[in-house]
């Protein structure tokens, strides 16, 4: 990458200043493009920095121009790791005649309109959730918005007189879709687990729809969920949605089961690398994400199944998915069945990196994001990190990794023997990554086990105190977005991390011990105040 340019459009969060220096380490020359001064922990990162919003395609596009002219460079690259620029990113890719990641824009906005993504998995037999969006916008219309933003005190006056002809809106669409309760709110389009909500019964569900609606109309970053309706071109691209708000609420279908994160690499429509991670439990009934363990201790049968939905999806796009995926899923263990549950079109955020990075010799998602943008083989990396897998696997005359053992795992259980022994009692080694596939199909050997937690404030109010046990000989790295003097408050009215945390471990046991005693050993302190 010696020389090359690479645009990053949005800093993201402080947890990528690692990638961004490990890009620079390798000689790339970082132009940020971002609307405020970068936090203080990418000091010394970026070469160059446009300071300016990256919602407007063409207005970024010209500016841009101007000023990589004005610096005397030319782009070889234009990336973005922000779930808000990812769109942009690849537009302004082939307005600059380089490689959009991970797809192209059209099919990046599609993605991201949860129900539009719904409706291609369903066309393409992807299985996912059912869904459906709730027409509340002829309802609930700019209007009814307007007086509740001008005196909120009304909210509950007005959600009073609308409540009954919402619940029979919902109760009509849930019919329509045949979904029952428990369903699943979340915004549409939307990031992460913001404003995503477990529906027990339509009282639930009628309040929860009218507090997103609320929440929205005023939210700051609408603008960005704007811009994916408007797509690349600044008009809309789908035409149901020129007569509609921009931000829809989608119900869907709960599914129960393990959910896991699949991060992964995809050249030209082939998965190069795979790691499947589980995440632990959410408190219900919101989604706020609380960590997880890497890889995945799942069964075989059930990180075959995500294998397997996994390559359904990436088949869907063929080559023209090229780029790195965060793939997030569930595996329903009753039903043998894995479902998709988003597609973010980029590397993870928060402690991912850190979690990949641990676990596989360093591996950088970042990299390979930016190789793919570059048309760079992944294949270099992965030798770099994994010569005798990689190089023994190319060279003649040498049998190629085990691409399908799945059948002689399977054999074994059936006859009523443990998979990791013999007729005699011999260990037989047949690693979950072998079984898998190997490096035929993305899989890579693990060379420990990580686990992570994220922290979230105990309660509404201003940070006091927060203090990290930094001396644990098993702690991995920290974050702490927040600092003294911050108002924070936990999931519903804030989804933002207080900190997240990743140890190590030998085994998935000895890491899951790690952390918790991390988590044990971490002190906030925050001031209570009832208006946040």
């Amino acid at each position: 990458m010696d020389g090359k340019v690479i645009v990053l459009l949005r800093s993201s969060s402080v947890a990528r200043a690692p990638v961004y220096r490990h890009l620079r380490s390798l000689g790339a020359v970082l132009v940020l493009v971002h609307p405020y001064q970068p936090m203080p922990e990418f000091d010394g990162v970026f070469h160059h920095w446009l300071q300016l919003e990256t919602d407007d395609v063409e207005t970024v596009r010209v500016a841009l121009r101007e000023f990589l002219t004005a610096h005397r460079l030319e782009p070889d690259a234009i990336v973005s790791f922000d779930e808000y620029a990812v769109l942009q990113a690849a537009a302004l890719a082939v307005a600059f005649h380089l490689t959009p990641v991970p797809l192209p824009p059209a099919a990046i906005q599609q993605n991201n309109l949860k129900d539009r993504f719904r409706l291609f998995c369903a066309a393409h037999q992807i299985h996912s959730p059912k869904s459906t969006r709730l027409p509340l916008s002829r309802l609930l219309s700019p209007e009814v918005t307007e007086r509740i933003a001008q005196a909120d005190n009304t909210a509950d006056s007005v959600f009073a007189d609308l409540r009954a002809e919402m619940q029979d809106i919902i109760l009509a669409a849930l019919a329509d879709a045949s979904l029952t309760f428990p369903i699943v709110l979340k915004p549409s389009p939307g990031a992460g687990s913001l404003l995503a909500r477990l529906c027990a019964d339509i009282d639930e569900a009628t309040r929860h729809a009218w507090c997103m609606w609320r929440t929205l109309s005023n939210y700051p970053d609408t603008k960005h969920f704007l811009a994916v309706v408007r797509g690349a071109g600044g008009g809309v691209a789908f035409a149901d949605y020129a007569t509609i708000p921009c931000v829809q609420i989608l119900a869907e279908e709960y599914i129960t089961g393990q959910e896991v994160d699949i991060d992964c690499v995809v050249e030209h429509g082939r998965v190069v690398f795979s790691s499947i991670s589980d995440n632990f439990a959410p408190v219900p009934p919101y989604f706020a994400e609380v960590g997880g363990l890497c890889p995945s201790a799942l069964e075989f049968e059930g990180q075959q199944a995500l294998r397997d939905l996994l390559e359904s999806y990436v088949a869907a796009f063929g080559d023209q998915l090229h780029g790195v995926l965060h793939f997030e899923a569930k595996y329903n263990i009753a039903q043998r069945r894995a479902y998709v549950i988003e597609v973010n079109c980029r590397p993870g955020s928060a402690e991912t990196n850190t979690m990949i990075n641990t676990v596989y010799r360093e591996m950088s998602l970042g990299e390979s994001l930016v190789r793919c943008a570059l048309q760079q083989p992944i294949h270099e990396q992965l030798a770099r990190l994994f010569p005798e897998i990689v190089l023994r696997a190319h060279e003649p005359n040498q049998p190629q990794q085990l691409t399908n053992e799945h059948a002689e795992v399977a054999s074994m259980k059936e006859e009523g023997k443990d998979a990791s022994t013999s007729n005699d009692g011999d260990e037989v080694v047949i690693p979950m990554w072998r079984a898998l596939g190997g490096p035929a199909r993305g899989f890579f050997p693990p060379q420990c086990w990580a686990a992570s937690t994220n922290i979230y404030p105990r309660c509404a109010g201003v940070l006091r105190k927060v203090r990290a046990p930094t001396e644990d000989p098993s702690l991995v790295a920290l974050s702490v977005s927040a600092r003294h003097g911050d108002v924070v408050a936990p999931p519903p009215k804030r989804f933002y991390l207080l900190s997240w945390i990743v140890a190590h471990g030998k085994t998935a046991a000895e890491a899951k011990d790690n952390i918790e005693r991390l988590i044990a050993a971490f002190v906030q302190e925050v001031e209570p105040q009832l208006e946040v």
